[in-house]
């Protein structure tokens, strides 16, 4: 006579038997391709194999085999099931899984570019022409020099400060025309990137400053302190402005253009405007 284990290998082999009714009457293990109780599978009180109604938890993805779920006779059961799936291996009671979505930040900036642009230049200049005449002198560098500063380097006129002007007196110069330039003409967007839809006062709407320059005054001292002073003045005391200056030649203004673009296209930008300063 069959011993009861006997009776048990043989009724999840052959399909027919199964795990008594006593012990699960859920919809778990689908039948006839592999395990098979009742028809229904595993189930301990109508709620999956935990209990809680939401089936097992492990890391909240279900059991990972092959990606197939449990093979019997070669094809195996299709699902791990409680009372529903769609063959991706998961346990399911009679709740349901919860998954998180990932939300991805999405930044308000497109189309990033130049807003408006101030240029300050000196009110004494010469032309290049002169010049090219006067360095083509033979105790200076000789008639080579002739079409190196008007067609090797594209100018026309050189201009230069005198003694109440500075690389530092120039930013402060062209910062504060550009600000007030923006609010005199009434082109301050700030306000599409604030919840109320008002604009920042304009000494408020700068987030951003770096200086480029090859000429720099104090190597201990940023240019970029020197025009805070303007936010400090007429701003009242505004301070929030991230910036460093950039100490090199002509890429200087260059890279700080760059990277005040970067910053308005990155999580970082808060909706104000940044600006690149060049002296």
């Amino acid at each position: 006579m069959p011993a009861p284990m006997e009776d048990r290998m043989a009724a999840m082999v052959g399909g027919e038997g199964g795990f008594e009714k006593g012990e699960g009457k859920g919809k778990g293990l689908k039948g006839g391709k592999g395990l098979k109780g009742d028809g229904k599978g595993f189930k301990g009180e109508g709620k999956g194999l935990k209990g809680d109604g939401k089936g097992f938890k492990g890391d909240g993805k279900g059991f990972k085999g092959d990606g197939k779920g449990f093979k019997g006779d070669g094809k195996g059961a299709e699902l791990m099931k409680g009372d529903g799936g769609k063959g991706k291996g998961k346990f399911k009671g009679g709740g349901q899984m919860q998954v998180q979505e990932r939300v991805v930040y999405q930044r308000q900036s497109r189309n990033a570019g130049i807003h408006t642009i101030e240029i300050y230049v000196p009110q004494f200049w010469f032309e290049q022409t002169a010049m090219e005449e006067f360095d083509a002198r033979p105790d200076r560098y000789g008639p080579s020099v002739i079409g190196k500063y008007t067609k090797g380097i594209g100018q026309i006129q050189a201009r230069f400060n005198t003694d109440d002007e500075d690389p530092v007196s120039f930013c402060m110069t062209v910062v504060h025309r550009l600000l007030e330039r923006i609010e005199e003409k009434g082109f301050n967007e700030t306000g599409r990137y604030q919840p109320d839809g008002v604009a920042l006062g304009i000494y408020h709407a700068i987030g951003r400053i770096d200086v480029g320059t090859e000429s720099i005054t104090d190597r201990s001292k940023s240019m970029k302190s020197y025009i805070m002073d303007i936010f400090e003045r007429y701003g009242d005391g505004e301070s929030n402005i991230e910036g460093v200056d950039q100490y090199n030649a002509c890429y200087g203004g260059q890279a700080c253009g760059l990277a005040v673009l970067s910053w308005v296209e990155s999580d970082r930008w808060d909706g104000r405007y940044g600006i690149a300063v060049a002296s």
